[in-house]
């Protein structure tokens, strides 16, 4: 289903995901190194989710990883995919690894994993599958919508550095291992684990319609937090992002989305707790 706010919000599409191999012996300890997940106890039938962030355990890049013999698969968006790459070329220099981005694989929201799928990752009741360009079936659903819902963050949320544990709960326990050895970020991560707070959460905001670009959410408290990015969910239902202070985090609870010369209501859900239709 298109977003058709794309004179608004920037839009994002399925396609944008990038598939890259890592290849090589060292290539799976490497990787670990670099991500909040644990890159050898991944598999090739269920994907992980995984956070990669910067030495202050800010938050740059989201994305799949499966280890496979002989191989490891990493999925991220475009922008992060470049970056990934840039570090690939600037810390890798004796190990033996070799990064390879598979261009004739694209990504697609899909209900079942296509037959011809290099990689497959569930997404609630949907599939984001990454097959060849021939074979690849369209994606129907909105992808910042569906993104939102499922608590995927993308580049509008990394645009406001967050930390692992700001992208709240759900997050935590699907990407981030903490029983794993170090990794770009790990102290910090840990540190904030172990004080148990942090000052922002990343919410949902339900919507009946789009926003234009700028808005801002206004909480109960008076506090006011840019809308990072939207998405259509569903025919009525649109979803929009943004960080709001933990004290305004509260689900269920009502919040004021200004928009132009609009005032809209919505209330505060949580990303990773939104059932795709």
């Amino acid at each position: 289903m298109p977003n058709d706010a794309a004179s608004s919000y920037p839009t994002s599409s399925w396609e944008d995901w990038v598939l890259m191999r890592l290849s090589g012996a060292d290539a799976a300890e490497w990787l670990n190194g670099q991500c909040s997940q644990a890159v050898s106890a991944s598999s090739s039938s269920e994907p992980l989710e995984t956070a990669l962030c910067d030495e202050r355990g800010r938050v740059w890049g989201f994305g799949m990883v499966a280890a496979r013999p002989g191989e490891v698969l990493l999925a991220l968006d475009r922008s992060p995919a470049a970056r990934f790459a840039e570090i690939v070329e600037e810390r890798v220099i004796l190990e033996d690894l070799r990064l390879e981005r598979l261009d004739g694989v694209v990504g697609r929201l899909v209900p079942e994993p296509e037959p011809s799928a290099v990689f497959a990752k569930r997404a609630g009741r949907w599939w984001l599958s990454f097959s060849s360009t021939d074979s690849a079936t369209g994606a129907s659903m909105d992808r910042d919508g569906a993104e939102i819902a499922l608590g995927w963050p993308g580049c509008a949320e990394f645009s406001v550095a967050p930390l692992v544990q700001e992208l709240g709960p759900e997050f935590l326990e699907r990407a981030v291992s903490f029983s794993k050895g170090c990794y770009v970020g790990q102290e910090i991560v840990a540190r904030v684990q172990s004080r148990g707070r942090v000052h922002r959460r990343w919410v949902s905001l339900p919507l009946s319609e789009p926003l234009a670009a700028g808005a801002v959410v206004r909480t109960a408290s008076g506090r006011e937090a840019p809308v990072l990015r939207q998405g259509r969910l569903s025919e009525r239902l649109w979803l929009a992002s943004a960080f709001v202070s933990t004290e305004d985090a509260v689900p269920g609870q009502m919040v004021i989305v200004a928009s132009g010369e609009r005032v809209l209501e919505s209330s505060i859900a949580f990303p990773g707790r939104i059932d795709l239709p």
